[in-house]
């Protein structure tokens, strides 16, 4: 009877126990992110990876590769995302969850075809990238996790097996009255929600027609896992003083100081700065040459033909 009530008494100790661990980890996750980053993991403080990053001027740094071919958005497959609302993703990340079957893209690497599926889309305030050291006033984070069971139907070996994650990441910087369509889109005032956002016009076009730096990093919160590829738009965007101050107000409820993490260290890392103008200046390149070409053979034939 003695060893029944203690054997009962110790099983009501270890599921307390159980009780009281799975609270601490609730009241955890809830925890708005410390970004003194002074209880965040070693691998946030001496990985040779982390994100985000500075973008030097290109002509300021050795190991950019100027390239048109490196990184390829081939394709999208996104459902429009309709009565969406944004809210604090986990408590800690302000923007809307989009796990389920919202679409994907396919991107070709190093002419190896990946396929990831759009999972979150992450508003910064202020921007965590910078530009020959200059932040923007926001940056959005498109989060796309790969899908691995793309590559085992095809047979094709992963030689991006340490990549999970692609995120692409558009800078906004606030002025004037008149927002580009890329933010006007997407209404960040009570109820914070959106009705129809098409991202296969907006934002993927970006990545198809316009400049973008492309490097592997990590994730901007802990524990800052050294697994994402990033692309980031070259070009900052707008959107109105009204849309940056209604972002401010809102994340400076859990983050006065921003939810943004400081950059890195590049450490030597190369950088792929992803260049659609160069095809442009081939293609004009040809253009001239011929018709400089075909000036020069009438001018012969009427003088010395």
């Amino acid at each position: 009877m003695k060893s029944a009530f203690y054997m009962n008494f110790n099983y009501i100790i270890f599921f307390s126990f159980i009780l009281f661990l799975h609270i601490i980890k609730a009241q955890t996750d809830n925890t708005p992110f410390d970004y003194t980053e002074s209880d965040w993991p070693s691998l946030c403080k001496s990985g040779s990876n982390n994100s985000p990053i500075n973008f030097p001027a290109l002509n300021s740094y050795s190991n950019y590769v100027n390239t048109t071919d490196y990184m390829q958005i081939v394709s999208t497959n996104y459902s429009e995302i309709v009565d969406s609302k944004f809210n604090w993703i986990s408590n800690q990340k302000f923007g809307i969850n989009l796990e389920g079957n919202i679409g994907n893209l396919i991107l070709k690497k190093k002419e190896t075809l990946y396929s990831y599926n759009l999972v979150e889309l992450v508003i910064k305030f202020k921007s965590e990238h910078t530009l020959n050291g200059i932040a923007g006033d926001c940056e959005l984070q498109l989060v796309h996790k790969k899908d691995k069971s793309y590559l085992s139907t095809s047979n094709t070996i992963d030689d991006d097996s340490l990549i999970d994650y692609l995120i692409l990441s558009i800078i906004f910087k606030a002025e004037g009255d008149v927002a580009n369509n890329l933010i006007s889109q997407i209404n960040i005032t009570e109820p914070y929600s959106l009705s129809a956002l098409d991202l296969n016009q907006l934002y993927i076009r970006k990545f198809q027609d316009s400049n973008f730096f492309f490097y592997s990093g990590g994730l901007t919160y802990p524990g800052c896992d050294e697994t994402v590829n990033w692309a980031v738009l070259e070009n900052i965007q707008k959107m109105t003083i009204t849309q940056y101050t209604v972002i401010k107000n809102l994340l400076s409820i859990k983050y006065p100081n921003g939810n943004s993490r400081k950059v890195r260290p590049l450490n030597n890392r190369t950088v792929y700065y992803i260049n659609k103008n160069v095809d442009d200046f081939l293609f004009f390149a040809i253009i001239i040459f011929l018709f400089y070409f075909i000036l020069v053979y009438l001018i012969m034939k009427k003088y010395f033909i």
